[in-house]
């Protein structure tokens, strides 16, 4: 075999490789990019009123913009947050920019940069620095995010796929 036909055979390999990586994330939930799962569906506060979602706080909205509610549950003996938009757009557009900055490895939860203060304690877990020393570190209590219909759902996780398999159980839990 000549050099040409090794070079051939590596551009190949690579271009089989990276096709085969680009399917593989642009049809899971497996990272923190979410596509809007049912933008037809319209909710409401009342859709979490069923069996197994206990809501435990409700937030002021006013200063989250475009919300129309914002209220933190526990399913699964898990936190999650939902946020209630008017219409799928917006919750996609704002709704999504506002969740990905408090969700994630990259999320901001405390200090002046947090986008929405409102209760932003609730958005992070204090984790005492590994040298016991005083103080704690802040981290995301949500590890992602989904958006349906009008609806963003923040759930906890030690990651987005831990994350987005509970906000995914939770949008099945409500359509029973």
């Amino acid at each position: 075999m000549s050099m040409r036909d090794y070079i051939l055979i590596f551009t190949f390999f690579i271009l089989v490789v990276a096709c085969n990586n680009q399917a593989d994330t642009s049809n899971n939930l497996d990272s923190n990019e979410v596509t809007n799962l049912s933008p037809e569906k319209i909710y409401s506060e009342k859709d979490f009123n069923v069996t197994g979602v206990k809501i435990n706080k409700s937030y002021d909205v006013s200063k989250l913009p475009m919300a129309t509610s914002a209220m933190r549950m526990i399913f699964d003996s898990k936190y999650v947050e939902a946020r209630l938009y008017e219409t799928a757009n917006t919750a996609n557009n704002e709704g999504k920019l506002y969740a990905d900055s408090v969700t994630g490895p990259e999320a901001i939860v405390s200090g002046n940069s947090v986008m929405w203060k409102e209760k932003a304690r609730d958005r992070r877990k204090c984790i005492p620095p590994a040298d016991r020393s005083a103080g704690c570190q802040h981290i995301p209590y949500y590890g992602g995010f989904i958006v349906s219909g009008n609806l963003v759902l923040l759930c906890e996780g030690l990651d987005d796929i831990e994350a987005n398999d509970l906000c995914l159980k939770l949008i099945k839990h409500l359509g029973e």
